[in-house]
């Protein structure tokens, strides 16, 4: 079975991109799809990445990509594009994106992020995470990586540009099966 990834620039209105047979929800996806086939199906997107935070009604309706296992948003909040409702990065967002259980891989990151240590605690129970970005948060303090090193099957952790201090570091020594974290410029 082939997988697509789409990397999706919310900048306007796409018009070459179908609309989702399965699903109506999903129409909103297929039209911000930049270089989409046609004829695919959104069924078999293995990995979507965002230029900026998509609704939190966008982002639940991602439970119906059963394929779907990595989500990446990069939000700098500077694209607005009048055809198309932007969200924001805080802890109500993540709130809906720990719904999206077939995740394995999330990055949330950039210079518009609002979630807090208190916002990761929805992440923490999504079952099958074990990469996990949360970089560029300037929120995050060393209590998040005390709730993060709670995740069962956490492998690989980013949180550069943080305010992460050696205290939050040890922290994270009691995470059961992390191996890497990226921890750079914090």
């Amino acid at each position: 079975m082939k997988c697509l990834c789409l990397t999706l620039l919310i900048l306007g209105a796409c018009n070459i991109a179908p609309h989702s047979k399965s699903n109506p929800d999903l129409n909103w996806l297929a039209q911000q799809a930049l270089q989409f086939d046609e004829n695919a199906d959104l069924q078999t997107v293995k990995e979507l990445r965002f230029s900026s935070t998509p609704t939190a009604a966008h982002i639940r309706s991602l439970k119906d990509l059963p394929n779907l296992s990595s989500l990446q948003i990069w939000d700098e909040g500077c694209f607005q594009a009048p055809d198309y409702p932007i969200g924001h990065m805080d802890d109500a967002t993540l709130q809906v994106i720990a719904e999206l259980e077939q995740l394995e891989s999330l990055a949330i990151a950039g210079w518009n992020v609002f979630y807090t240590d208190a916002g990761l605690r929805n992440i923490i129970n999504m079952p099958n995470l074990t990469h996990l970005k949360v970089s560029m948060a300037p929120n995050l303090s060393d209590e998040g990586m005390k709730i993060l090193a709670q995740m069962p099957k956490l492998t690989h952790l980013d949180i550069t540009y943080t305010n992460i201090t050696d205290t939050g570091l040890r922290f994270l020594l009691e995470a059961p099966k992390l191996e890497n974290v990226d921890y750079g410029w914090t």
